[in-house]
């Protein structure tokens, strides 16, 4: 009699071998540590997209500020007669 071998059974001694591994695994501690994960990756992506919005704000701002003080250098000199 002869035992042929097929492509499922690699994936069936695949799976019992992961089976066999996890078994011993605590699963509430993996989940709450899975949990933890997902958390902390949610507090740095808000925190990285707060702080890339403050940075736009404040160049915005200083570009604003520095549009103005040429505007008012300008009108400050035309007021006076003054030409380049």
């Amino acid at each position: 009699m002869r035992t042929e071998t097929t492509h499922g059974d690699s994936f069936h001694s695949f799976f019992l071998t992961g089976t066999v591994l996890l078994a011993g695994v605590d699963v509430s501690g993996l989940l709450e540590y899975v949990l933890r994960i997902a958390l902390g990756a949610v507090v740095v992506g808000v925190s990285k997209t707060i702080s890339e919005r403050l940075k736009r704000r404040k160049a915005k701002k200083e570009a604003a500020t520095r549009l103005n003080r040429i505007r008012n250098r300008t009108s400050k000199k035309s007021s006076h007669g003054i030409t380049e």
